[in-house]
């Protein structure tokens, strides 16, 4: 994809590039959320934007890791796209404008029963098989590229997706942040 010579820091590990993984209090800040918490506060999770200190904006959340509470492991990464797509009530795709009562009554009481459910029930396909991650420590430059470049695809499951941002965990498999696309095309570019 890049030639070595043109982007002396795909050989780097991730820990070295991206000094956020090695400080304390970025790891304080990561929004995440455990199997057992419901899927409206995996939504609110959603909606509320967090400041990037370093280009003082204002960014939605687009990924949400879920960690096991008292192992800090990994369990699943919920997108949004995951998110809308499970909250979207099977019916017609019209404006609620257009639905009649009966229907608008069964929409509201899909996304009661949706969003009073564990994350872990809702989006029970996404828990099964491993999540794709990174090592802030083992992995470089080049494997990052490589992992959100190409869709996952789970042996056991077959389930196919396509990251844009992945968890990064250190060598205590203790999650220490999230790496997308964009942060990794910033350091190509450099």
């Amino acid at each position: 994809m890049f030639a070595n010579d043109g982007c002396p820091n795909l050989n780097a590990q991730l820990n070295t590039l991206f000094n956020e993984f090695t400080d304390p209090k970025h790891r304080e800040n990561i929004r995440w959320l455990t199997p057992n918490d419901t899927v409206s506060e995996l939504g609110a999770a959603f909606d509320v934007p967090i400041f990037l200190i370093d280009s003082c904006k204002f960014v939605k959340v687009r990924h949400i890791p879920i960690l096991e509470p008292s192992t800090g492991e990994l369990k699943a990464l919920i997108s949004n796209v995951d998110y809308a797509a499970r909250m979207t009530p099977p019916v017609e795709k019209l404006p609620m404008g257009y639905l009649n009562e009966g229907t608008l009554s069964q929409v509201y009481a899909f996304t009661k029963a949706m969003t009073d459910q564990p994350i872990k029930q809702a989006f029970s396909d996404l828990f099964q098989g491993k999540t794709e991650q990174l090592s802030s420590v083992n992995n470089n430059l080049r494997v990052a590229i490589e992992k959100l470049s190409n869709a996952q695809t789970d042996p056991k499951t077959k389930i196919n997706r396509r990251y844009r941002t992945l968890p990064v965990l250190d060598d205590n498999n203790l999650l220490v942040g999230t790496l997308s696309y964009t942060d990794v095309l910033k350091k190509v570019k450099r």
